[in-house]
């Protein structure tokens, strides 16, 4: 089927009309206003030259029979539909199933799961890899599959790469010019050469901080506000907050210090009246100094062992980024004004999952490949067809 957008479709139609082929059941629409034909109603196939006005997207949603939909300009449409109308309008284009499911940008996506659109799509066709939405591999395992033209699910680039290799309908184009990828293709790219956007990504996600070292527990002691006994409550607190007999420093408790000493503790223990000796400062202040070397000793031994684990990555070219090439205009179908042309998420251990499907930008710099599709749907990849 040949649809030629603005004007020329599967007969004549002006470019103002809307058109409905019985021999065919299609709905042709390109008029300015938008279409609300009422074959949207029943119509197989739709192909809408402009944009749909409301009652066009009710109709479409009543729509037993529709089998694929395109619509040129899709930047009107709400979450809730994209959702619905998802499967019938990416048939077949990677590239629009990527677009449509995911976040105008990739800042948005920082420590984010993406949009309800996306994680249904991953959920429903990805299980394997429902686990870690933010991943790249996920991101493009979720468009194949979404677009009708591949199986394949993998949260990490190793199973795409072997999936494309070993597939007859994808053909590895090896390092193309920026001019030759179209639409659709698979760009698959060394860490190495993505390790700036890589790190940053990470860095920004909101789900990563530097764990909070706690004091592992021990016996002894009271709160630093004395309100428990120390045999059966572990002190929190620095040894410098806890409540101290010799009050002036001198070495010894003298009467005054004896008297406050006494006080205090017959205020924080009003029912009981009990007051301890002198040694529960000396055994608790003992005990919090020790958790304290023990944590700062700990924290030394992890900022080396992630200095060393980092150093050692950098000396490693692992493969392990890959994303959907989409070309700006079909991202500028729903987002009118980006200049994003890819679409992508990023995953490290190191730094959890650092963000999921959205759009972004990418240069040909690096160590790069492509795979494209060449399989018995290949003349519709990036139509919409």
């Amino acid at each position: 089927m040949v649809f030629v957008l603005f004007g020329l479709t599967q007969g004549t139609v002006t470019a103002r009309a809307d058109y409905y082929s019985s021999r065919t059941d299609t709905v042709y629409c390109t008029r300015e206003a938008g279409c609300s034909d009422v074959h949207l109603k029943t119509a197989k196939h739709v192909r809408i030259g402009t944009r749909l006005t409301q009652m066009g997207m009710y109709y479409l949603e009543q729509n037993p029979n529709l089998q694929d939909l395109y619509v040129q300009d899709v930047s009107n449409f709400p979450e809730e539909e994209i959702e619905q109308l998802y499967p019938y309008m990416v048939k077949g284009n990677v590239s629009l199933a990527a677009v449509l499911m995911s976040y105008k940008n990739y800042n948005d996506s920082f420590g984010d799961d993406g949009t309800e659109a996306y994680q249904k799509i991953v959920n429903d066709l990805c299980p394997v890899s429902a686990q870690y939405m933010r991943s790249c591999a996920t991101v493009v395992s979720a468009a194949i599959n979404a677009a009708g033209i591949g199986t394949c699910d993998s949260p990490n680039t190793a199973g795409l790469v072997t999936y494309f290799e070993k597939s007859s309908d994808w053909k590895n184009m090896g390092r193309l010019r920026a001019s030759s990828v179209q639409e659709g293709d698979i760009i698959f790219i060394d860490r190495k050469s993505h390790a700036k956007e890589y790190e940053s990504g990470a860095m920004k996600d909101d789900e990563y901080s530097a764990e909070v070292e706690y004091l592992e527990p021990y016996t002894g002691g009271y709160d630093s506000t004395g309100h428990r006994n120390y045999a059966t409550q572990d002190p929190t607190g620095s040894s410098s907050e806890v409540f101290c007999p010799d009050q002036d420093g001198d070495g010894e408790v003298n009467d005054w210090e004896a008297e406050y000493w006494r006080c205090y503790w017959l205020r924080v223990n009003p029912g009981t009246g009990y007051v301890p000796s002198y040694d529960y400062y000396y055994t608790w202040k003992a005990e919090a100094e020790a958790a304290e070397k023990a944590a700062e000793e700990k924290r030394r031994q992890e900022e080396e062992e992630k200095a060393a684990k980092a150093k050692k990555k950098k000396k490693r070219v692992i493969h392990d980024h890959i994303f959907v090439w989409t070309g700006n205009d079909v991202i500028q179908r729903y987002f009118p004004g980006s200049d994003g042309n890819i679409v992508s998420g990023s995953y490290s251990e190191d730094y959890s999952e650092a963000r999921s499907a959205a759009i972004s930008k990418y240069n040909f710099t690096g160590d790069y490949r492509i795979y494209r599709y060449v399989g018995s749907d290949s003349e519709l990849q990036g139509t919409g067809e």
